[in-house]
Formats: C-alpha cells, sequence, structure tokens
C-alpha cells in the first residue's frame, strides 16, 4: 500500500496522471484489506478473551453448585 502510494506521488511529479489514478486507487484499496484484517485480528481477540471468561465462569458456578 505504502509502496503504491510513493509510486502515485512519483507519477504525479512526472505528470502521468493515469497512473497516478490507478496507483492511488490500487493503494486504497490495499489500506482498505490491510484494515478489514487489523479489524478481524481484533474481533478475534475479542471473542477468543470473552470465550476465556465464560469458561471461567462456568467453573465457578460448577463449584459452586457442588
Amino acid at each position: 500500500s505504502r509502496l503504491k502510494f510513493d509510486s502515485a506521488n512519483q507519477a504525479v511529479t512526472s505528470q502521468n496522471a493515469t497512473l497516478a489514478q490507478t496507483l492511488a486507487v490500487e493503494a486504497n484499496a490495499d489500506a482498505q484489506v490491510a484494515e478489514a484484517r487489523t479489524e478481524s485480528v481484533k474481533a478475534t481477540r475479542a471473542a477468543d478473551a470473552l470465550r476465556e471468561n465464560l469458561r471461567v465462569l462456568r467453573e465457578e458456578l460448577a463449584r459452586k453448585t457442588k
């Protein structure tokens, strides 16, 4: 993403608007994919933490009901 952004800037400098536009669109798409992956990792971690908390709660309930 960053490389494409830098390349788009270079294309603007060399007055190649078509290439600059294409690279800018690709850089944006790459950034969106990276953001989605980050959000997915965060969601997975949150779900794992919740499952762990539920496991602990079940253990506590099992001890209290014995």
